[in-house]
């Protein structure tokens, strides 16, 4: 299909992407899971593909414009072609500036470790709901090690430190461990808040 050597995975992310609610209706995926699948462009997405071809300022275009050399442009990391919103969404992935000698840096690490204890040590949830308790308390260590020892984005934080303990939140509601993990939930959400 391509001239030169493109990844499977680029491929299928982009026939996945193309299923999504913006561009749903446009391919068709024929098949299953445990025999694989295969992908059709319907009438739908014929029409698209001829339309974005008209307009100068679509990736279609460009590609068609610059063939197998411009791949990486359009569909690569460093692509020109991202929205307002795509770019603040890879934003979100790039790596925070962390200075580990800052004392909001100590107190929001200080909050984690407390929540986690707080996790630990609540009886009702172990009883309650113990392969959730496990999942959370297995994130929020991840979390508390990447924050604690590389350098985690925004994303990352949220996704395994401030979800983890919102969801707790939710689960006991005005609880204690509930309120901990609230409160954990906001300090580390506005610490990460400081860097933008």
């Amino acid at each position: 299909m391509f001239n030169n050597t493109v990844s499977t995975n680029l491929v299928r992310s982009s026939i996945e992407l193309l299923r999504t609610r913006g561009y749903r209706g446009l391919v068709n995926r024929h098949g299953t899971a445990e025999k694989g699948y295969s992908f059709s462009i319907n009438e739908r997405g014929i029409i698209a593909v001829e339309n974005d071809l008209r307009r100068t300022n679509t990736l279609i275009f460009y590609y068609h414009l610059h063939g197998d050399d411009a791949l990486e442009e359009v569909a690569g990391l460093g692509t020109v072609f991202l929205t307002q919103e795509e770019r603040e969404e890879a934003e979100d992935w790039a790596p925070l500036p962390i200075d580990r000698t800052e004392e909001a840096y100590q107190e929001t690490i200080e909050s984690i470790e407390k929540g986690i204890e707080a996790i630990e040590q609540d009886n009702g949830f172990a009883v309650a709901h113990p392969s959730e308790r496990q999942g959370i308390l297995d994130t929020l260590r991840s979390g508390l090690q990447w924050l604690k020892e590389r350098s985690p984005s925004k994303e990352i934080i949220f996704s395994t430190i401030v979800r983890p303990f919102q969801r707790v939140s939710a689960i006991f509601g005005s609880s204690i461990v509930g309120e901990i993990a609230k409160e954990t939930a906001k300090r580390v959400a506005e610490y990460v808040a400081s860097f933008f």
